[in-house]
């Protein structure tokens, strides 16, 4: 491309020189010190729309995207300390241990009952700590909701693979999703997860199959990769992913995981940028946000 353009630049200024001599034999003295400035001008004009395109770009580059996400940064931390405060009596911030062992057994089943219609993550583990309750009311209450819950998993999981072989994308991104909500739910044994697990590659590999570029399905196929060990190829579809969709953080965070765990030190700092420069932080999922802030020394 550079060389295109050093070819442009050369054939204009030749060009130019030419009409400029031919001009030139017309004009009356006079005229000829205006027609030789306006030549130069003519000559060095692209160049210098260039280098005015690369200031501005670079401008651009440099101004707005990491200083926008620090403000975000900053707004982000400062609404998540205000929902500490004015959010004090929400069950789901108190420790698990502490009602589930105390002796108001209508908060004990309010609790339960927010756990499982909670979409926060490790609420199903949760839900398992009611079964070491003293009071047998709270752990057949308990053990029903984990029992619901499970159920419902494999009602959603059964009605759409009801619909036959042949899927849609959007199906293939709801049944992947439940599938790995299941696996990481602790609602399984041993041989049941081993059995769920293979249905979950199954249907991934066989969704990325069809639908190649998303980075729903993409960030599944990495998900899959991880769990079976291939760490170096699962990091290569979280880099697919923020080649496609740069500004989305499901890839970063991937490769974050994956440098971390490898103690790959400046590969993992420089993941930590890239996230910082592309990704507006209000997209970020609140707890793989809190473990960047930790990477970072932000804790709050």
């Amino acid at each position: 491309m550079q060389v295109l353009l050093w070819c442009f630049f050369l054939l204009h200024a030749a060009g130019i020189k030419y009409l400029g001599k031919r001009i030139e034999a017309f004009a009356s003295p006079e005229t000829r010190g205006f027609l030789h400035w306006m030549i130069w001008i003519c000559v060095f004009l692209p160049i210098i729309g260039e280098l005015l395109s690369l200031i501005i770009w670079f401008y651009m580059r440099v101004s707005s995207l990491p200083s926008s996400n620090t403000e975000r940064k900053e707004k982000r931390t400062s609404q998540i300390k205000q929902v500490r405060f004015d959010r004090e009596d929400d069950r789901k911030i108190l420790p698990a241990t502490v009602v589930i062992n105390g002796q108001d057994s209508e908060l004990q089943k309010s609790y339960i009952l927010k756990l499982f219609q909670s979409k926060m993550k490790g609420s199903y583990m949760l839900l398992k700590q009611t079964l070491r309750s003293d009071d047998p009311e709270i752990v057949h209450y308990g053990a029903t909701m984990i029992n619901a819950l499970s159920d419902s998993f494999k009602r959603e999981i059964g009605n759409i693979e009801s619909t036959g072989e042949k899927r849609t994308l959007e199906e293939y991104q709801r049944i992947s999703q439940l599938y790995l909500d299941y696996l990481e739910s602790g609602l399984l044994n041993k041989s049941d997860e081993e059995s769920v697990f293979e249905r979950y590659k199954k249907h991934v590999e066989q969704a990325v199959s069809e639908y190649t570029n998303d980075i729903t399905l993409l960030n599944h196929y990495a998900v899959l990769l991880y769990k079976e060990g291939m760490l170096e190829k699962a990091y290569t579809y979280y880099s697919r992913i923020t080649e496609a969709s740069p500004f989305h953080y499901s890839g970063y965070i991937g490769m974050i995981k994956i440098s971390y765990e490898q103690q790959a030190w400046n590969r993992l700092r420089k993941r930590l940028t890239d996230l910082d420069k592309y990704v507006n932080v209000d997209e970020i999922p609140w707890e793989d946000y809190r473990k960047i802030q930790l990477l970072e020394g932000m804790a709050l």
